[in-house]
């Protein structure tokens, strides 16, 4: 069983907090012994930094146009190679400014406080239920101009698009999907009518050249929002909690120095990678680290293994704020994740909430924490944890 297999097969099992961490042992030794193989499922497993790098940004080897069925995030950015691409990226620079997202942190920090307020006060509960799950979801139906009434839709779909290979009804999968397509359509038509400020709209006029984006290109943008930025955007925030959980010192420098948590997001998302792994397709023969990939072949790059490389981060296992090594957590190149920023604030402005809301350290409750459903991702669907005050410990 290859890697990747081994991974999948993981989701069928729940786990404690330390199993999140037992793929890194694995990551190790094929880097050391097969850091570029071939698996049982014919595809290709690319786990150094340097092939990694080379993987998800050398677009004149390395295609993004990774057939994954008629999901639409195939009109996407995500998986466009230049110059398209680029056409798309353009047009969502001029909506997904740096100002815009700037603007949303009064806003994620009010859901925040709600979500907050409707727990009990007793110094415990559950991360992902209450923020990590809900937050990102508030916040892009925001920007996207959905109503506070559909948010609980959007969740669902979110979680049918990230898991749909694990349906036993199929039928019901694509009904959900189908639902969501529908109601994306029913909103862009809206806001074409009816034009307001929020990103939707940005994205709606945006154009260069004269040139917009199709209705099924902005479809298309919708969707990569919903589920790319939600997923990750909810895992990293999950995985921050639980590094400064597993690292009670610099919880503690944090709790002194609230200037470091971009720090700490930072090397959370090296450490404990949200985004585990890319995939490209070859378009002609290639050579790394001694093997050669034939053309037309499918490769996963994998980020996780990649920020954990020897070779590139001194200490790798450790977890080190101030890192001058450049890390591959939100990808490289023309492909670096458009959602950075936003899923940046949004962790911060919830870790500073908890910070507030939970004093002294954070213990993760000794029980079974299932993994994310999808297999690329890293993160868990529960995450109960509980302050330890100062006098409590030792």
């Amino acid at each position: 069983m290859d890697l990747g297999d081994r991974h999948r097969s993981e989701q069928d099992a729940t786990s404690r907090l330390d199993a999140l961490f037992e793929r890194y042992r694995d990551y190790r030794e094929f880097r050391r012994a097969r850091p570029v193989t071939r698996g049982e499922d014919g595809c290709w497993h690319v786990y150094r930094y340097a092939d990694v790098r080379r993987v998800v940004s050398d677009h004149e080897v390395f295609s993004a146009r990774v057939p994954f069925g008629d999901n639409m995030l195939g009109e996407t950015m995500m998986r466009q190679d230049p110059p398209e691409h680029r056409r798309l990226r353009v047009l969502a620079n001029h909506a997904f400014t740096t100002r815009r997202i700037a603007q949303l942190e009064s806003t994620v920090a009010t859901f925040a406080g709600a979500q907050l307020r409707r727990v009990a006060g007793d110094g415990a509960l559950d991360v992902i239920s209450t923020l990590a799950a809900p937050l990102p979801i508030m916040v892009i139906a925001g920007i996207l101009g959905v109503e506070p009434h559909r948010h609980a839709d959007f969740k669902r779909w979110s979680e049918t698009f990230m898991s749909r290979g694990r349906w036993e009804d199929e039928a019901e999968a694509a009904r959900l999907l189908a639902e969501m397509r529908e109601y994306v359509m029913a909103t862009i038509e809206r806001r074409r009518r009816s034009p307001g400020d929020e990103l939707i709209d940005a994205l709606i006029r945006a154009e260069v050249d004269g040139q917009a984006l199709t209705q099924r290109e902005l479809v298309a943008f919708c969707y990569l929002l919903l589920v790319a930025g939600n997923e990750t955007t909810a895992n990293l925030l999950g995985n921050t909690v639980i590094c400064l959980a597993k690292h009670p010192g610099v919880l503690a420098e944090l709790r002194a120095d609230r200037a470091l948590l971009p720090a700490v997001v930072n090397e959370v998302n090296r450490y404990l990678s949200p985004v585990q792994i890319l995939v490209r397709i070859t378009k002609e023969p290639v050579r790394l680290s001694g093997v050669t990939i034939p053309a037309g072949e499918r490769v996963y790059a994998y980020l996780g293994s990649a920020n954990r490389d020897e070779e590139q981060f001194a200490a790798p296992d450790e977890f080190r704020l101030g890192r001058r090594e450049s890390h591959v957590g939100f990808g490289h190149g023309v492909h670096f994740c458009l959602g950075a920023p936003l899923g940046r604030l949004v962790t911060g402005v919830a870790v500073n909430a908890l910070l507030d809301r939970l004093p002294g350290e954070w213990a993760v409750a000794d029980e079974p924490l299932p993994p994310v459903p999808a297999f690329f991702l890293c993160g868990v669907t529960r995450l109960p944890i509980r302050s330890v005050p100062e006098r409590a410990r030792g």
